[in-house]
């Protein structure tokens, strides 16, 4: 599904609705027989299709699905249905019915039960007249995190840092408004989980199931950063008898960096609070983006984006030293979370134009260097087929990024270069992951070829 363009897969919405669910569908099965829906990302913003004409006939059937006392069909009518939902193809009657269907079953912690959906999603769905935040908010407030110290039995389950509790925080943090006290409990709460298990990242063992002790927690434990730098530091508030709170966020967030967990963006978001200036932050995600370390580059690109979004509250001269950095690492394909690096430079161009210029000869000389270096030849193997064509499908979305800035700001000449790569993903040759990287339909009137 990926290598398939919208209109592609807006041709198949009609025939997933009609597909038959699977006769004699069992626990043992269901991995075999998977609803086709999953395979459409609905929460990508261009995943939009217009007017698609659906047999009602079958939209009655997947309704009737969701409404079964049958676990596993009113999963698979549920996601159905939610996802034609998300994708705007039901009628305003249908949405009605969808959100009666959803909340006609419900377990006791007052959420729709067997659809597979966390209790937060359901607030992004048709729901009856009650108050939900309230419920969620119930619900977490009531539900304990996973203190190891607290069980009576010294076994530890592999969780793979997968905690449900997490999850409904972080997700339901688009559609909740906390408290200020509603924040400072959450945040002790998380202080006792750190306190209680923290020794637990120093056990040497052999592993588990591929995880060792250490490697376990050190997966849990991203969660409590994640919940810190996403739902309670952006909206914390101090005043003068804060002191005591703000000495305990500046120990625990010391304490993960000294346990070895990746704190850049925590310390970024929490600047004010650890008495970090602009360019002691900028420093520490410039030497981030130069890591040897495939995670901390990951972490130093998302906070790069963070400050983009934010940066009315940063100095602009240590954002275009970080920008010219991340230049640097474009220009010489630095190897570490290169792919990743095409991609965030690709949302840079689109959403920040204000600092192309300072990336555009990096980018063309880049570009210029792949369309050789990612050839996808039949001498080379798997392992390097299947990393070129990564990186040459993210370069092929890096410059139809920068040929559409080209195209709006008309007064510049489109670089050969990005003309090279429009003819690679115009030919029936090319693979069909590169080919999707160019949108043909772009209004081209206004184009200016290279001299």
């Amino acid at each position: 599904m990926k290598s398939l363009s919208n209109y592609e897969i807006q041709q198949l919405i009609p025939k997933f609705v009609e597909f038959p669910y699977p006769a004699d569908l069992n626990l043992t099965t269901e991995r075999e027989f998977i609803n086709p829906f999953t395979l459409i990302d609905t929460e990508k913003n261009d995943a939009r299709f217009g007017k698609i004409k659906l047999n009602p006939s079958s939209i009655e059937t997947l309704f009737s699905l969701a409404s079964t006392d049958d676990n596993l069909k009113r999963q698979w009518g549920t996601l159905s249905l939610i996802s034609l939902y998300k994708l705007q193809l039901l009628s305003k009657s249908e949405i009605v019915k969808l959100g009666k269907t959803i909340w006609s079953q419900i377990d006791d912690s007052g959420f729709p039960k067997n659809t597979q959906y966390y209790k937060f999603a359901f607030m992004g769905l048709p729901y009856p007249d009650i108050d939900l935040s309230a419920r969620i908010k119930s619900y977490i407030e009531n539900t304990n995190f996973p203190i190891q110290a607290d069980k009576k039995s010294k076994s530890i389950s592999i969780t793979g840092g997968h905690i449900p509790l997490c999850n409904e925080i972080i997700g339901a943090n688009k559609y909740v408004t906390w408290e200020q006290e509603e924040l400072v409990t959450l945040f002790y709460r998380l202080v006792k989980w750190w306190d209680a298990d923290k020794e637990l990242l120093k056990k040497d063992d052999e592993p588990v199931f591929f995880c060792s002790t250490a490697e376990e927690f050190r997966r849990r434990f991203k969660n409590l950063i994640k919940i810190l730098s996403e739902v309670i530091f952006p909206k914390l508030v101090f005043d003068s008898t804060s002191k005591p709170l703000r000495e305990e966020i500046k120990r625990i967030v010391m304490e993960l960096d000294e346990y070895g967990l990746i704190t850049l963006k925590l310390k970024v978001i929490a600047r004010n609070y650890l008495d970090l200036n602009d360019e002691n932050l900028s420093i520490m995600v410039e030497n981030s983006l130069c890591s040897s370390e495939h995670q901390v580059v990951i972490e130093s690109l998302n906070v790069l984006l963070w400050i983009l979004k934010n940066s009315s509250s940063f100095d602009l001269e240590s954002i275009n030293n970080i920008i010219e950095v991340l230049g640097q690492s474009i220009r010489w394909r630095y190897k570490v979370g290169f792919v990743s690096v095409l991609n965030v430079t690709k949302v840079i161009i689109r959403d920040y134009p204000q600092w192309n210029s300072t990336l555009e000869m990096a980018i063309l000389a880049a570009l210029d260097n792949l369309l050789k270096e990612t050839e996808l030849t039949q001498d080379i193997n798997n392992d390097d087929f299947a990393e070129r064509l990564q990186i040459r499908e993210e370069a092929a979305g890096l410059a139809y990024q920068l040929y559409e800035h080209y195209i709006r700001d008309n007064t510049k000449i489109i670089p050969n270069v990005l003309l090279n790569w429009k003819n690679i993903c115009s030919s029936e040759y090319e693979f069909s992951e590169i080919r999707i990287q160019w949108n043909f339909a772009i209004d081209e009137s206004t184009c200016h070829g290279a001299g």
